[in-house]
């Protein structure tokens, strides 16, 4: 574990429980971990003085570990250019602000910072640099594909969008509650009973928006009532009937000025 941003202890000092000798396999218990940080690695610098504060030059050595309960583990020893020690029980244990901790922080700045500061495009992302309006920061995936910002139009080519279809045998009064443009495109009436009345669809359409809806008998011409939401002009009228046996075919369009679903297609003999 290598932890380029490490925490710090402002004039921490203690001890160290146990004596060590060189190596990796030691453990490494301290008098007290008051205020260190167990979150990230901290690095410890041990028998830079003697327990008068004399200078122990020879004997300093700084460690790099993290702390768990009242000892160091995982570390890594001889940190900082300086080199492994054997060290007494009772030697000062400090942390001291140095060169590897400050490094560590710049090495991590740079893996998305150029020299000058500058944020550089991060592995797996694309950063917004400034000269686009809009441009999303994405998983490289999305990113090499193209996205258009939001001014732009995006042409399908080759694509189906597959209609949103409901079908119901019969309806004994109105499909007020079925026909819903939120979730319908086309709406099938396949097998009526009785008389039909289509009161106002379900849902918030849009301007523009296409709506189908079918209807075949059972057998018996049946009458069909409209709500006032549906509307048709001089040369095209809403139908009052089915034909026996015959499917028909009404294709309407939402007009958002109007509030209403205008007829512009009909076949009633299918």
């Amino acid at each position: 574990m290598s932890d380029y941003f490490k925490k710090a202890k402002s004039l921490f000092s203690t001890t160290l429980s146990v004596g060590i000798s060189t190596g990796t396999s030691e453990t490494i218990s301290l008098a007290s971990v008051v205020g260190l940080p167990t979150d990230t690695q901290i690095t410890l610098t041990l028998d830079r003085v003697d327990a008068d504060g004399t200078s122990t030059p020879s004997k300093t050595e700084r460690i790099t570990g993290n702390i768990s309960g009242s000892t160091l583990i995982t570390y890594t020893r001889g940190m900082d250019d300086s080199t492994e020690q054997a060290h007494s029980a009772g030697c000062v244990i400090e942390y001291i602000w140095n060169a590897k901790d400050l490094n560590d922080i710049v090495d991590g700045i740079l893996i998305e910072h150029a020299q000058t500061g500058a944020h550089t495009k991060a592995t797996g992302a694309e950063i917004n640099t400034g000269t686009e309006e809009s441009k999303l920061i994405t998983p490289k995936g999305l990113a090499d594909s193209a996205i258009p910002t939001p001014s732009s139009t995006t042409t399908f080519t080759n694509k189906r969008i597959n209609p949103r279809i409901i079908t119901a045998a019969s309806y004994t009064t109105d499909t007020g509650t079925a026909l819903d443009v939120s979730t319908c495109d086309e709406f099938d009436v396949t097998a009526q009973a009785g008389a039909l009345l289509f009161n106002a669809p379900g849902g918030t359409p849009v301007n523009g928006q296409k709506l189908i809806i079918t209807v075949t008998d059972n057998g018996t011409a049946r009458a069909l009532t409209w709500n006032a939401v549906f509307i048709a002009s001089t040369d095209l009228a809403l139908p009052s009937t089915t034909v026996l046996s015959k499917t028909l075919y009404c294709g309407f369009i939402y007009n958002s000025t109007k509030s209403k679903w205008i007829l512009l297609a009909l076949l009633n003999n299918i």
